[in-house]
């Protein structure tokens, strides 16, 4: 699953990957043989249990038909320390990327190797059974630099017991905003010191969050190559939910809000009725007993009904990895192997990135619904552009000024839009 990005990061991320440009190819040991195997080192970013089922599944998938190719897996890496590897003299053949942004960023920078040849040659299989959206964040002015390998979607997670008691039917979830707000106002209780007790609907509360719901309003983030967070379809979302949030107080639901012990999730305790979430809670939420639904973000128009971000776990090659063709060979493996898709996906709460297994890989209805709604028409990679994690930090900043601070959204995408123009010029 995605992990939180940690603020500050892309200026470390820029200024090591710029020095990467510089830097010389890897070499080749090819691909080995049964008796002279060749061994690849994989890093990725998930956590150590995680890190146990992708070990599994390459032993169950990968060796016995390439046993000439052993694979190391070292996990638990974020983006910066991945980016040192790659400017070091021992850089792995493979990396899996903590997040689905960073790798535009390494390929802007050329520290990681241009696929477009080996897209082509598996070009019929990606069009024919790869899930679309995710796809988007390894291409780049008709480069390919990145495969997809599990994604994750974002949806709005409801407790269907909440429902009932506000006379609400849970089979019918809402549908558009106008129907969100009403059932959030149904849903949210207040006692006689106009305190919050129970929240409908859990304000914005990260990058994520706006951005998903910013795309049920019709945002597209990007004009070709150009930020464009300012723009009407993010303001309306923002002040929608900044206003629906202000009629009970900014101070009381902050007030509500952080009264959960850090780490608490106030959905799990029942006190928050809808929310915006990733995939990965669909299984989290289990252990809570809370009888949940999951629904599309509500549109602000029927055009824009189903929309979510599609993200993924992107595979690149170091310029710098000593094994390429061996890891080509992986990479080209782990991006169309739908058993193994499946069976992770499974596993680690994410969704194949393959549309094969998407109705096969889970018996779970929230998370086949998750997985569905990936291949929607509106699901899409929400910025894939060099600069997604410094728009990331924008958003997160005006999410954090509006709602903590009181600013007015206009004047915060305002200011958001020239720090972000002008650190965009960088990659034009």
């Amino acid at each position: 699953m995605p992990r939180k990005r940690a603020r500050g990061l892309l200026a470390a991320l820029v200024a090591t990957t710029t020095v990467l440009a510089g830097c010389s190819a890897g070499g080749d040991a090819g691909l080995g043989t049964a008796d002279k195997p060749v061994t690849i080192t994989l890093w990725e970013g998930f956590a150590d249990g995680e890190t146990t089922a992708l070990r599994d599944m390459i032993a169950k998938y990968w060796t016995p038909t390439h046993p000439n190719i052993k694979v190391e897996v070292v996990g638990d890496k974020n983006a910066q320390a991945m980016l040192t590897a790659m400017s070091g003299g021992d850089a792995p053949d493979v990396v899996m990327s903590t997040d689905s942004e960073s790798p535009a960023l390494w390929f802007h920078n050329n520290a990681i190797l241009d696929l477009s040849d080996l897209a082509a040659e598996i070009k019929g299989d990606l069009d024919a059974k790869a899930v679309p959206a995710a796809r988007a964040w390894g291409e780049q002015n008709g480069k390919v630099f990145a495969l997809p390998f599990v994604d994750y979607d974002w949806g709005v997670f409801y407790n269907k017991e909440l429902f009932k008691q506000a006379g609400l039917d849970p089979d019918k979830p809402p549908a558009t905003i106008t129907e969100l707000e009403a059932a959030a106002r149904k849903l949210t209780k207040v006692d006689a010191g106009g305190n919050i007790t129970q929240l409908g609907w859990l304000p914005l509360h990260d990058e994520w969050s706006a951005i998903n719901l910013g795309m049920a309003f019709g945002a597209t983030f990007v004009d070709g190559n150009k930020p464009a967070i300012s723009q009407p379809a993010v303001r309306d979302a923002i002040t929608w939910d900044a206003n629906l949030a202000r009629s009970y107080d900014l101070k009381k639901v902050a007030a509500f809000t952080s009264g959960f012990t850090k780490g608490d999730n106030p959905f799990a305790l029942g006190k928050v009725a809808m929310y915006i979430d990733g995939c990965w809670q669909a299984t989290m939420l289990k252990d809570s007993k809370i009888d949940f639904g999951v629904m599309s973000i509500p549109a602000s128009d029927p055009a824009h009904a189903g929309a979510t971000d599609v993200g993924t776990n992107p595979i690149v090659i170091p310029r710098a990895a000593h094994n390429q063709k061996a890891a080509k060979e992986f990479a080209k493996f782990m991006t169309l192997n739908a058993d193994l898709a499946g069976d992770f996906s499974n596993k680690i709460s994410n969704l194949p990135h393959l549309t094969g297994p998407l109705t096969t890989f889970t018996t779970d209805g929230p998370t086949k619904f998750l997985a569905t709604l990936s291949t929607s028409k509106n699901a899409r990679a929400w910025a894939p552009v060099p600069y997604a994690r410094m728009y990331a930090d924008q958003l997160a900043a005006v999410v954090d000024q509006v709602y903590n601070g009181g600013a007015d959204v206009g004047q915060a995408l305002d200011k958001a839009q020239q720090t972000l123009t002008d650190q965009a010029k960088q990659f034009q």
